[in-house]
């Protein structure tokens, strides 16, 4: 049986699944949590940093590629194990009506972030695996609407698609790689997400 993660890096950590994630690893896991949210960043730090766990907090908006590469860096440093892919981003509304700017940040945030982290960090986390005779972890969170098409959420589904797939396609991939890869496909979830959807919102 293996051991438990040493460290896990969790974005999205501020609230929802991200902080689901941080509340029910063992606290042998020492943390890193990012997201947007300064202050609540402290408070997670606070209130999980117990019986010796170091709990790294890393303030980073993944619509910006400098905040990803702040994140990467860091990430490795530490030796990350398991990551669980978890910040997100959407708008709900006519595709015509929503701004270009947001549309973009939708899929720079659900794509592209999903993407350039996943890249960067999977290379270490597998080769360190196999160095200590382990195995390191993946989690990808898309959505069950990433399963299907969805009107006034179009752009938000096609993203979820792809973190469906690429999940799906690394886990085969690597299938014989000392690493487990999960496709996390919630539905209604009560996060900060589902709460803004109706205004049209912004959660990470």
């Amino acid at each position: 049986m293996r051991r438990q993660y040493e460290r896990a890096l969790i974005t999205g950590a501020t609230s929802g699944i991200g902080e689901a994630f941080a509340d029910v690893l063992p606290a042998s896991t020492d943390l890193i949590l990012t997201g947007r949210n300064a202050e609540k960043l402290g408070a997670l730090q606070e209130r999980l940093a117990i019986e010796g766990r170091a709990v790294e907090i890393i303030e980073a908006d993944l619509r910006s590629p400098t905040d990803r590469k702040k994140l990467i860096s860091r990430s490795e440093s530490l030796k990350t194990d398991l990551f669980v892919n978890n910040a997100g981003l959407g708008f709900f509304s006519h595709f015509t009506e929503i701004p270009a700017d947001d549309e973009a940040a939708m899929v720079e945030v659900n794509v592209v972030a999903v993407h350039e982290l996943t890249r960067a960090l999977l290379p270490g986390m597998i080769e360190r695996a196999k160095q200590a005779g382990e195995r390191a972890g993946l989690i990808i969170v898309s959505s069950v609407i990433g399963h299907l098409p969805m009107p006034y959420f179009a752009t938000y589904a096609a993203t979820k698609a792809f973190d469906l797939a690429l999940a799906e396609g690394l886990a085969e991939e690597l299938s014989r790689e000392p690493i487990e890869i999960l496709a996390l496909c919630p539905g209604g979830t009560t996060s900060n997400l589902m709460t803004y959807l109706a205004r049209g919102d912004v959660a990470l």
